[in-house]
């Protein structure tokens, strides 16, 4: 695993964003961690947050649609949307 330089993170981010901005759960907002992107084998890691480390039935669909926008969307790119656990 390595981590995504910083122009690049940015790019990733705003895909993301945008994508998961179609999916959001009704009761909160999820938000991507723009610096917590890294890549493994051609898979571009990106951790989701939520606020106070929600975890329903909305959270995981919104994921789970979002990684499949994406991946649809771009053959040659792959995105794993990771949650993250609150610190």
């Amino acid at each position: 695993m390595t981590m995504v330089e910083p122009n690049l993170r940015q790019c990733i981010a705003g895909r993301v964003t945008a994508a998961l901005d179609r999916h959001q759960p009704r009761a909160y907002r999820l938000e991507v961690d723009a610096e917590a992107i890294i890549e493994d084998d051609g898979w571009y890691h990106v951790v989701v947050r939520s606020p106070d480390d929600v975890r329903d039935r909305e959270f995981y669909d919104a994921l789970a649609d979002t990684e499949a926008e994406l991946n649809d969307a771009d053959s040659e790119t792959r995105y794993l949307l990771v949650p993250a656990i609150a610190e």
